[in-house]
């Protein structure tokens, strides 16, 4: 943890400074609001969520997430949200196959501008190296920075292209360092019914350190169940496949149950 609470610190202060975007007048800064359902990335809110995940690896292999995470906006503007996961983890690589603890991460987000036609926003993740088992974590301390341009178009529909570079910053020397860049082309489609929403998400991944390169794709479907618990309350389901020789597993599924703005 040593280097790791000098560098989340850092990324906080950042994080928290003043945007350039708030000196500005807000009526000509903040494209049109509508509901937040969580997949508009300017739109801040408190959620906590619980997720389950299956994936097949490749091999014969495949491993099971049981995750929570909770994001809180923090600040009087609330364009920074600081989101904590914990995720149970299950894989048979090495014969085990019950859950154990995972790498927990905590992530800081900064909406730095949001107008009309388009909104950028930064954020900057720590994976902590938590594993209870080698084989449910990558044996490293993880930082990922990532910025995302959305873009608001016509009918309502987001196409949110991020830049995300993830780097080893500690860990066990015997493990293999982590230098990766995903490339991911988000999209949100405006559907008629409006108890709807989904996301689709093409993505390219390289592999610095030994020049692998894989595509994926994901598709989340989901179902706005109306006011719970003090907000508003979700189900999804999110498939995805994996392409490319150099991939790790082939397919996943994964759902969701998420509760926002309480």
């Amino acid at each position: 943890m040593k280097f790791v609470s000098v560098v989340a610190m850092s990324l906080l202060a950042g994080l928290g400074a003043p945007a350039f975007a708030q000196e500005q007048d807000p009526a000509t800064t903040t494209a049109p609001k509508k509901e937040n359902d969580g997949t508009d990335p300017t739109q801040l809110s408190t959620s906590a969520d619980i997720t389950l995940e299956h994936v097949d690896l490749r091999n014969g292999f495949d491993a099971q997430t049981l995750a929570m995470g909770i994001s809180i906006p923090v600040g009087t503007d609330k364009q920074t949200a600081i989101k904590l996961r914990v995720p149970f983890d299950a894989n048979d690589v090495l014969g085990n196959d019950s859950l154990g603890l995972g790498d927990i991460s905590i992530k800081a987000t900064r909406v730095l501008t949001v107008k009309p036609k388009y909104g950028i926003v930064v954020s900057g993740e720590l994976v902590f190296d938590t594993a209870s088992r080698t084989e449910l974590g990558s044996g490293k301390t993880v930082f990922k920075a990532s910025f995302v341009y959305a873009n608001f178009l016509k009918g309502g529909n987001i196409f949110a292209p991020a830049l995300v570079h993830s780097t080893s910053v500690a860990g066990s020397d015997a493990r293999g360092d982590i230098n990766t860049t995903t490339l991911d082309l988000y999209v949100v489609p405006r559907l008629k019914n409006k108890k709807l929403f989904m996301t689709i998400d093409p993505a390219f991944t390289y592999n610095w350190e030994n020049e692998a390169k894989f595509g994926s794709l994901a598709i989340t479907f989901g179902y706005k169940l109306g006011k719970m618990f003090g907000g508003n309350g979700q189900v999804f389901v999110k498939p995805s496949v994996l392409i490319g020789s150099d991939r790790g597993a082939n397919w996943g599924t994964q759902v969701g149950f998420k509760v926002l703005n309480f």
